[in-house]
């Protein structure tokens, strides 16, 4: 029996070229060569930011702004970050606790609909809620629905905490609802067996076994708002990375905004340091799920059928189902109606907006691509150096420390997106090879698949890790190549699993502001600067189709993912049920 008996698939002729050419060992030799030099490759890149935050630090200022800065404007900018962080930190995790406990353990009309609802805002970035919902807040006060005083609050600090954290709370709300479903229902009916109130038993028995997916995904949460730009900037609240855009533009110094780079580096390192210490302790929140399968988020929770969920009279249910729809509609109906009626208002420039749209497609669906490959490279080594580490060195250790360094890259995902752009732009344009337009593109593609991927890594990590190790023994057996066995085992397997990568990949490109804006070549634009520009200036009707169009985009990513996810029964955000690593 030959090796190409492992295939799963009828051969076509293009199939039958490829499977003869990764029958060779010369090829094979040369595939794994190429695969692990990708890997090392990434692995450095992950080091260059970190180790140019650090020399830029230890170094003197350069522009005026620097002069004054350490008295007066760090005291003020790490308060005014820090207070931002949290607050919608404990916003989200209220909003996002309160709402996955009632749609998994309260039975209520409207419940599915309620949970897509909850889901709308993952698809609205920050920086679109915060124009929309400083422009309702404006109508209200025009036509005296609200008084002046309440207009120039909720313009401020507490509108700006309000929006963010309308679009945030998925984050919370995805991780939390996913591991309530898959809570052992006998845990539930034994605190209810002992006749304790619903509150009892959440705080009691729920909360502490949600805690980790609660660090993971709140963790996430602050980690947008410390490199939020566009919605800070509407608001006109001054935090660490405005600051660092402020000297980027403002003081044309690459240096000093390295050196408010590193600031909010340490911020951002020391909330992840201290969020993966709470969840690894295994004395307090440690929790066994695997033997639950994932759920699919949209389906009806088996907590009803159950018994263990809460039964309600009528009267209450509706009352329960008004007050949760109503809330929810806040975040994604009032949204994308102010959008459409804002659009509809204003002309459509068609060549611009197609423009624009056409630059973030190429972009975000070109990075999406490269990062499902690197992704799935970095993975194959991985288990290649799991399952044969005994023929490729004695040494366990060195071979588990190449493991771990094969997953380095993903830490790209926490350094926000102004301190990698910046820390990246300066050493790479440093170089001789680095000159011109054609390097800017160069260095904000390098920059997206640093930070995006996370994403795609994490995404593929779980589908990646469950296919058999059998399959690989069988297929090296029949003396099948290194190449082989991935593109004609793993690769069919998994193409389910690749398409929800990419475009997730392809929806936080789209949504991203930092690195574009600070990146983008002369004459580049992607949706969400346009909608930055337009709406800093505080024309947000110009600003209107963009955004429209980004959430449309955002909406039809979501539902391949969903329908993906429905069919291989995957989590359909990649850090809902996992922990910082």
């Amino acid at each position: 029996m030959s090796a190409s008996s492992v295939t799963l698939f009828n051969q076509s002729p293009s199939t039958q070229i490829l499977t003869t050419l990764t029958q060779n060992p010369w090829f094979d030799r040369l595939f794994m060569t190429i695969m692990i030099t990708t890997g090392v490759g990434l692995v450095m890149l992950i080091g260059i930011p970190l180790v140019t935050l650090m020399a830029a630090w230890i170094t003197p200022g350069e522009s005026e702004y620097w002069t004054y800065f350490p008295s007066q404007e760090l005291p003020r900018l790490i308060h005014h970050t820090l207070i931002l962080t949290g607050s919608v930190w404990i916003t989200t995790m209220i909003m996002g606790v309160t709402l996955a406990w009632i749609t998994t353990f309260i039975d209520f009309h409207g419940r599915s609909f309620a949970v897509v609802l909850a889901f709308i805002p993952f698809c609205i970035p920050p920086y679109v809620m915060g124009f929309v919902w400083l422009d309702l807040w404006a109508k209200l006060a025009h036509f005296g629905f609200i008084s002046s005083q309440t207009y120039q609050l909720l313009s401020g600090m507490p509108g700006l905490v309000w929006s963010m954290s309308l679009s945030l709370s998925p984050y919370v709300f995805m991780s939390v609802r996913l591991v309530m479903q898959r809570l052992d229902d006998q845990l539930l009916e034994a605190a209810k067996s002992l006749n304790q109130n619903p509150l009892y038993t959440m705080r009691k028995v729920v909360i502490p076994l949600v805690i980790p997916a609660l660090l993971a995904s709140t963790f996430l949460v602050a980690s947008e708002v410390i490199s939020d730009i566009g919605t800070v900037n509407v608001y006109a609240y001054d935090t660490l990375s405005t600051a660092i855009l402020k000297v980027w533009f403002g003081f044309f110094s690459p240096h000093d905004a390295l050196k408010v780079a590193a600031i909010t580096m340490i911020l951002s390192t020391g909330l992840f340091v201290i969020t993966a210490t709470l969840i690894k302790n295994p004395r307090r929140w440690h929790t066994d799920l695997s033997s639950q399968p994932p759920p699919f988020l949209f389906t009806s929770s088996a907590k009803f059928s159950s018994g263990s969920s809460e039964q309600l009279n009528p009267t209450v249910k509706y009352l329960v189902s008004f007050g949760v729809i109503g809330f929810l509609a806040l975040g994604s109906l009032v949204p994308i109606t102010s959008l459409i009626t804002m659009a509809a208002q204003t002309s459509l420039r068609i060549h611009q907006l197609t423009s624009v749209l056409s630059q973030t497609v190429i972009l975000a669906g070109g990075v999406a691509v490269v990062l499902a490959m690197l992704s799935v490279t970095n993975l194959f080594i991985s288990r290649f150096l799991k399952h044969r580490q005994h023929s490729l060195s004695s040494d366990p250790q060195l071979v588990q420390l190449a493991t771990g360094l094969i997953q380095t890259p993903v830490l790209g995902y926490a350094i926000p997106g102004a301190v990698l752009a910046i820390s990246l732009y300066v050493p790479l344009m440093a170089l001789p090879l680095f000159t011109g337009i054609t390097s800017s593109i160069v260095i904000l593609l390098i920059a997206l698949a640093m930070h995006f991927y996370g994403v795609s890594h994490q995404t593929l990590a779980p589908p990646f890790r469950s296919l058999s190790p059998t399959m690989d023994e069988s297929a090296a057996n029949l003396k099948s190549t290194a190449s082989t066995i991935l593109t004609r085992i793993h690769l069919p397997l998994l193409k389910g699993p690749i398409l929800m990568a990419i475009c997730l990949v392809f929806m936080d490109i789209t949504k991203e502001l930092p690195l574009t804006l600070m990146l983008r070549p002369l004459d580049w634009n992607t949706l969400s600067v346009k909608i930055y520009e337009s709406s800093t200036e505080g024309l947000w009707s110009q600003a209107a189709w963009p955004a429209l169009t980004l959430v449309l985009i955002c909406l039809g990513c979501t539902l391949i993912c969903t329908l993906i996810g429905q069919i291989s029964n995957q989590p359909l955000y990649p850090f809902s049920q996992q922990k910082p690593s």
